[in-house]
């Protein structure tokens, strides 16, 4: 099924005032009793909540429905460090990384392009990414960076 693509707003840009969230939940309760007289409310049964953590354990908590049914997307992030700007560029097609570019002003021991094509393939999760890098020795491409700071600029 073809996703349908809507826009998005949050809703405290709609209110009449701030509210915290344990305001805002009986407004909306009381405004769907008023339109829907005979609704009640539900509170889950522990079977319920059994039941709903076994679908997320066995369908939503995957990589294959959070990343591999996902549409060809681009991501550009760019982050600063000891060691300078570090701009990162990826195609990711069916959460797959099919490209990356490194630009940046950070001194590099090595050609960028081997870490780039290392990426060529590599499943967009964070696993995956973190293991690259590493396995890559990311430090000797973009010196002096964190390894995590790295890995989250990838997302």
């Amino acid at each position: 099924m073809k996703s349908v693509r809507a826009r998005v707003t949050n809703v405290i840009d709609h209110l009449s005032q701030p509210m915290s969230l344990s305001d805002f939940i009986p407004l909306v309760r009381n405004q769907v009793h008023s339109l829907y007289p005979d609704s009640k409310d539900y509170f889950l049964s522990p079977e319920d909540t059994i039941a709903i953590q076994a679908l997320v354990d066995s369908k939503y908590a995957c990589w294959d429905w959070n990343y591999g049914k996902s549409p060809q997307y681009n991501l550009a992030n760019a982050i600063r460090g000891k060691g300078g700007t570090i701009e990162l560029y990826l195609d990711v097609s069916n959460g797959i990384i099919t490209n990356l570019r490194i630009f940046g002003d950070f001194f590099s021991g090595r050609d960028i392009r081997e870490l780039e094509r290392a990426f060529s393939g590599v499943a967009h999760s964070e696993e995956c990414v973190r293991n690259t890098l590493i396995d890559m020795d990311f430090g000797s491409y973009l010196g002096d960076v964190a390894l995590e700071e790295l890995v989250q600029a990838m997302f």
